[in-house]
């Protein structure tokens, strides 16, 4: 199942915050959890929505999410420095999964810049005009770079990765394209395809790679370089010229399988590719449309286990109470049954427990210790007498 953006959502995302969204002024920002946030935006008659999610999805949003009672920390840092400011811009950063929403302008010296990272464990960071940090979700230090991101600290917009051109001559390709080791990972080289490996290299997408191989007459799983070099550079040309227009129109598609005649969602997708046509899916007229509606069946879904496992520890607690309390009656039952036994036994022999009686009180009055009276009764016992 799918669970966060990739660079092609980002571009469809993108074009619509960009078509509906832009000079919206903020109203208020809220706080779903420690991830997720909402930027309630208004133009006059018209409202919008924007959800966004560290490390996972930026898209405008139609559906009613539950919002936590109080604000966080962070959603009070939003609110003090965006909120009354306009939507002025939302790119991406390079081609990396990183959007930067730009809020006021540096000519009303109100400029902010709110940078959603959607790669990795994600990270929300705001920004002043010069892009020096103001407050983060989450503070680190980049490994590969040393690049340390916190309060006061520069965000290197500069360091962005740009669009990687495609291999441009079979020898390239063969370069950079090698075939799975037989010895290695057995698990790994049955699920190697070439649109993987390709991803790997250029990061276009294994989705968007594998439509562009089905459109070139190639099979998915067949296709090699040393067969197949010059349609494999076609696609990788298509590819780069798909990402590098801003002219793609976009919908919204989710793909869906049926398990035990449930229908599950499994994928969301800003067109539908060659390898999804032969799936069930469900088309919409927007892609945040698709995203909302995917989402919120993931939402239903963990609020419905959640009513379950609540449901099965509260049966399971009122089991084992039952169990106790049947423990306890029978314990219960078998004192009763002992006790009767002993009254029984206490009146089949009222002389000899009279006789015990007295002879314990005529000791306690003659002052003998308690030892002594345990002997005289248990030699009393041996005999006959008590």
């Amino acid at each position: 199942m799918k669970t966060r953006f990739t660079v092609l959502d980002i571009k469809a995302a993108l074009a619509e915050i960009r078509d509906n969204l832009l000079h919206h002024y903020v109203l208020n920002i809220y706080d779903i959890d420690s991830k997720t946030y909402l930027l309630k935006l208004r133009k006059c008659a018209s409202k919008h929505v924007l959800l966004f999610e560290s490390g996972n999805r930026v898209h405008p949003t139609e559906m009613e999410w539950p919002k936590n009672t109080a604000p966080s920390g962070f959603s009070m840092k939003l609110r003090k420095h965006l909120k009354g400011k306009r939507l002025i811009n939302a790119t991406q950063l390079g081609f990396d999964r990183i959007i930067d929403l730009q809020f006021g302008t540096s000519a009303c010296l109100d400029e902010f810049h709110l940078i959603i990272e959607l790669y990795d464990r994600g990270n929300i960071i705001l920004c002043d005009q010069e892009y020096t940090i103001l407050n983060l979700l989450r503070a680190r230090t980049d490994k590969t770079t040393d690049e340390r991101f916190a309060v006061r600290e520069s965000y290197p917009v500069g360091q962005a990765q740009p669009l990687k051109e495609p291999f441009l001559s079979t020898e390239e390709l063969e370069d950079n394209i090698k075939p799975p080791q037989i010895q290695g990972n057995k698990k790994k080289n049955k699920n190697f395809t070439i649109a993987k490996q390709l991803n790997s290299c250029l990061g276009y997408g294994t989705d968007l790679i594998e439509h562009f191989l089905i459109e070139g007459g190639l099979e998915v799983a067949t296709a090699s370089v040393s067969q197949d070099a010059d349609e494999i550079l076609e696609c990788l040309q298509n590819c780069y010229e798909f990402l590098n227009t801003g002219k793609t129109k976009f919908q919204g598609f989710i793909s869906t399988k049926t398990n035990d005649n449930v229908m599950q969602y499994v994928d969301y997708q800003p067109f539908l590719f060659n390898q999804s046509q032969l799936d069930s899916t469900i088309e919409l007229e927007k892609f945040s449309l698709a995203v909302d509606k995917f989402y919120g069946e993931i939402q239903s879904q963990k609020a419905e286990q959640k009513m379950m496992q609540a449901e099965k520890s509260a049966m399971k607690k009122l089991e084992n109470v039952k169990l106790d309390h049947m423990k306890r009656l029978e314990s219960l039952k078998l004192a009763q049954a002992d006790n009767v036994r002993k009254a029984q036994l206490i009146e089949m022999n009222l002389d000899l427990v009279d006789s015990a009686l007295n002879q314990v009180r005529s000791a306690v009055a003659s002052q003998i210790g308690w030892e002594e009276i345990e002997d005289f009764l248990e030699e009393g016992q041996d005999e006959g007498r008590v």
